[in-house]
């Protein structure tokens, strides 16, 4: 009596499974690269914001000053 090997196709649960694992933790790491790149984005627009605020309260100050009539500070 000969047995016949089947030719089985298909994946076996451990497959399916380091399968899963190595999907699951390469989508974790795509999504974290995402958030990196528009955290980044974000930071970059604050941080131009605070620049242009801070030039603009500068640029009004000496304004202010430059229009003063008179000054009148603390005296020694």
């Amino acid at each position: 009596m000969l047995l016949k090997i089947e030719d089985k196709k298909g994946f076996t649960l451990i497959e399916f499974l380091i399968y899963l694992a190595l999907t699951t933790v390469l989508l974790g790491l795509i999504v974290a690269i995402g958030f990196n790149v528009l955290s980044g984005g974000t930071k970059v627009d604050s941080i131009q914001n605070v620049k242009d605020n801070g030039n603009y309260a500068i640029q009004k100050i000496s304004n202010i000053i430059g229009n003063a009539e008179e000054i009148n500070g603390a005296s020694n």
